[in-house]
């Protein structure tokens, strides 16, 4: 996949099938749509293209997003993109001046003169353009004018709720990254590197891996203790994850640290990628340090039988 920084390109397009969004978290829903532009590029015997922002244009226009924080960073999107089989990827700086182009402008000039598109796929409800004027109907009203065509990939749902962006954040921010598993159609996770802790669960028989995320726009599950995997080294590793202040020890810095099963080895400052299986327990406060360490054997037998049945 090549990629494009707008509004410079590095090569002349001929012939594209174009989508639009910010695709948070590439969902099911948004998986169809990446499919749908793949599947008739190779039909049109054109290029597959996706136009996304460097930032959620809700955030740069201080909207509210339901839930805080990003599902995926820009860098975990690109990946995914390229994996689906997107061929070019262009990126636009969203802000006040990109926010302010009128649709039909952004039609022309963008999806016409820049991609040269012959046929553009959109989701359910996703509006562009100043105002959000723009939506799938206008493009039916420019098509037959600029030369493409276009469909629209209709609302996917589960179990009666639609699978969306807002939904999945609010499932995580609940903690309840089981269903939110299976809205995303993948588990999720959180990257970031190994930083120096407190060294308290090494002293109490479970040394655990203290986590800087590598984005801090990234969404952080809500606090509790969650059977996780960790890939360190391209190494998956299965272990226990607590996210939140450790009330135990009377601390008020907010932290996520995971105790992988069987790793002995030194892990500072290396890479770490945390995926959350299931949410074991909320976090609480213990009447002592005997008693935290009694519950986290229970936890850890609890996070095994979990992990042995995925």
């Amino acid at each position: 996949m090549i990629t494009h920084h707008y509004p410079q390109l590095l090569r002349p397009f001929q012939r594209s099938v174009v989508t639009m969004g910010s695709f948070d978290g590439v969902h099911r829903g948004h998986r169809l749509i990446l499919n749908s532009v793949v599947e008739q590029a190779a039909a049109l015997k054109a290029e597959a293209v996706l136009v996304t922002f460097d930032a959620h244009p809700r955030k740069v226009l201080g909207k509210e997003m339901g839930g805080n924080g990003l599902l995926t960073t820009p860098e975990e999107r690109a990946q995914i993109f390229s994996e689906a089989g997107i061929d070019h990827l262009v990126c636009i700086t969203f802000n006040e001046e990109i926010a302010a182009i009128e649709a039909e402008t952004f039609v022309k000039e963008v999806f016409v003169d820049m991609l040269k598109a012959v046929h553009i796929v959109t989701g359910y409800g996703h509006r562009f353009g100043k105002g959000g004027r723009g939506d799938h109907r206008m493009l039916e009203e420019l098509a037959s004018t600029h030369g493409f065509t276009t469909h629209m990939i209709p609302m996917q749902q589960m179990e009666d709720l639609m699978i969306s962006s807002t939904r999945i954040r609010s499932f995580l921010a609940q903690g309840q990254v089981a269903e939110a598993a299976r809205y995303l159609g993948y588990t999720y996770s959180l990257s970031g590197h190994v930083v120096h802790g407190n060294k308290l669960g090494q002293k109490i028989g479970f040394p655990t891996a203290n986590i800087r995320p590598g984005n801090p726009q990234k969404l952080i599950p809500a606090d509790g203790v969650y059977a996780v995997k960790a890939r360190m080294d391209e190494i998956w590793h299965h272990g226990m994850c607590n996210i939140g202040v450790r009330p135990t020890i009377e601390s008020n810095e907010k932290t996520i640290e995971a105790h992988l099963f069987g790793v002995n080895i030194n892990l500072y400052n290396k890479p770490i990628t945390i995926s959350f299986e299931e949410r074991l327990r909320d976090e609480k406060k213990f009447d002592s340090i005997d008693a935290l360490r009694e519950q986290l054997h229970l936890d850890k037998q609890h996070a095994m039988s979990v992990l042995a049945k995925r």
